[in-house]
């Protein structure tokens, strides 16, 4: 324990980080301000791929669902369809057996006038049918057959038989019939719970002219009916040959009657059963087979998701942390020239001042006299220069922070072409170039801040003055149209050095000039250019170079004409860049 006034230096830990005292609470405050900045990130990022993913999910199981739904309603439309169309071909068979033994000369005379039984017990039966009942047209049985097989129910198949053919069909509508091959109907009956092909057929005269002139005669009318019972043995056999499982027949309506698939049967009495199978459910085996395709499918993409996923967040905390560090070095830069600038300024205006001092107290022509005042002008032309750097790196660094401010005003721009002109003549006469001024009646104003744009004249006049030697150098002004509204195009065209197209490229870039040998020979920082493209671009223009080697440059100063700028100059009277 220390003593009492002492300090415990152990329970105190103080870190220094640019300066500042940082303290463990203080790192434990950036820490969780950068774990909420993740958790911002990974819901942003992390959230909707998350979202997507389950959108993807929902709409894949949709769809395999949808898939499924349909498989099923494809089977049970087909396999209904399969137990129609084979049902009624066994109807139809019967019905077309039924005819060839009831259109039959032997057999329309064997039942006219006196019944022949010997002829009819001789010639209806047959192995593929359970039985033949012939009726006449009171609905009388004058002979009836059936198979050994069905033993003692034969007494029931009759009657049901009989009823059934009695509301099949009447004799005379069979009788009438245009075509024999039509003279005959079929239906359904349940038989002591068994499913019963019921088939009436018109016994006639082979002629079918024969056959319709008897039909409004007088003369009794018969006919034959056939029975074809389908054992469920028979019926089960039938579904397997249409590749259906478990088909059977059903006798009474029920109103939940099977759990499956089943086609309603209309008897000659109505509704009489139901033929019923299994319903498979082919949607849900395919969907089975394809969910782990789908599964498989989707972790891939869930895998790869969470891999992008932490990709994006890893760059963007990345592309966070250095856009942090890029803004607060920047912040430490500005705040580094401003504070250098007025520190260096300083001492620069009283060596100015004491040059200037020093050249009008430096009196007389003898020659120390003259070498005090040539070397008191040297050293303010080196001061003045240097002022003038300093004062172009702190407008780039302002411009960068966004804290040059503007004050937008219609101006005059043959008055701004005629300063530029007097500030540039000087070193255009020491050049041996000419300068000329040439401007349109109809651009004779612009909306600009007049500093800011005398500024940019003064740096693009400079330049071409600079690079010319014994030429032209013309500023001139001309209306022009720029995305649908008026500007005014100041145009400052030499005949000098010129640039050559690859250095073109990146001539408004900072600190850049064409090349080495420019830099010895001309001198200059390469911001003059940076700063008034930047400046021209705040003011709602912008500067645009064409040149070429040895043939002189153009440099165009684009600037808003007052009248499309009235309503924007307000709202950036006092703006930043």
């Amino acid at each position: 324990m220390p003593a009492a006034g002492e300090t415990d230096w152990k329970a105190i830990t103080v870190t220094i980080v640019n300066n500042d005292w940082v303290t463990p609470q203080m790192f434990a405050v950036q820490a969780w301000l950068r774990q909420q900045f993740s958790r911002r990130v990974w819901l942003g990022v992390v959230g909707p791929i998350l979202g997507f993913f389950a959108a993807t999910l929902t709409l894949g199981i949709v769809l395999l669902t949808h898939f499924a739904h349909q498989q099923n309603k494809f089977f049970a439309d087909t396999t209904t369809q399969l137990v129609s169309n084979a049902l009624e071909e066994r109807a139809t068979a019967l019905g077309e057996l039924t005819l060839d033994y009831a259109n039959w000369d032997a057999a329309f005379a064997a039942v006219t006038g006196r019944i022949d039984r010997a002829w009819l017990d001789e010639n209806y039966y047959s192995w593929v049918v359970d039985g033949m009942i012939v009726l006449d047209e009171n609905g009388a049985v004058p002979f009836a057959w059936f198979s050994d097989e069905l033993g003692a129910v034969a007494t029931l198949v009759k009657g049901r038989a009989i009823v059934a053919a009695r509301r099949i069909v009447s004799t005379a509508d069979l009788a009438h019939a245009p075509q024999a091959l039509s003279a005959w109907r079929t239906g359904y009956t349940s038989i002591n719970g068994r499913l019963a092909l019921i088939a009436v057929a018109a016994i006639s005269p082979e002629d079918n002219a024969q056959r319709l002139a008897l039909a409004d005669t007088g003369l009794p009318r018969h006919r034959l009916v056939s029975v074809k019972i389908l054992e469920p043995a028979e019926i089960a056999a039938l579904g397997e040959s249409l590749a259906i499982a478990n088909l059977q027949f059903h006798p009474a309506r029920r109103s939940a009657p099977v759990e499956g698939l089943y086609v309603e049967l209309e008897g000659a009495q109505g509704p009489m059963g139901l033929l019923a199978w299994r319903d498979d459910r082919p949607g849900g085996a395919a969907f089975a087979r394809m969910a782990w395709l789908a599964v498989a499918c989707l972790l891939l993409f869930a895998g790869i998701a969470a891999f992008v996923a932490r990709r994006l967040v890893v760059t963007l905390v990345g592309s966070n942390s250095r856009e942090q560090a890029a803004l607060e070095s920047s912040r430490l830069k500005s705040e580094f020239i401003a504070t250098m600038s007025h520190e260096l300024r300083t001492p620069l205006n009283a060596i100015i001042g004491y040059t200037e001092l020093i050249e009008e107290e430096a009196h007389g022509n003898r020659a120390d006299v003259v070498s005090i005042r040539a070397d008191a002008a040297r050293v303010r032309a080196a001061a003045q220069h240097l002022t003038k750097l300093i004062g172009d790196i702190l407008d780039q660094s302002r411009i960068e922070a966004g804290e040059i401010s503007l004050e937008i005003e219609s101006l005059s721009v043959s008055d701004l072409l005629a300063e530029t002109k007097e500030l540039a003549e000087p070193l255009a006469k020491a050049n041996g170039n000419r300068l000329m001024i040439a401007v349109d009646s109809r651009a004779e104003s612009v909306a600009a801040d007049y500093v800011r744009l005398r500024q940019c004249l003064a740096n693009l006049a400079g330049n071409a003055v600079k690079f010319t030697r014994g030429g032209t150098v013309t500023l001139s002004a001309r209306p022009v149209m720029r995305n649908g509204a008026p500007f005014v195009a100041i145009d400052v065209i030499d005949t000098g050095i010129g640039i050559a197209a690859p250095d073109l490229a990146k001539f408004f870039a900072p600190f850049t000039q064409a090349g080495p040998g420019i830099q010895r020979r001309y001198g200059g920082t390469g911001l003059g250019l940076s700063i008034a493209r930047k400046l021209a671009i705040a003011m709602g223009g912008d500067i645009v170079a064409e040149s070429e080697a040895g043939a002189g440059s153009t440099f165009t100063l684009f600037l808003p004409a007052p009248a499309q700028a009235t309503e924007a100059s307000a709202a950036r009277s006092v703006s930043t860049i």
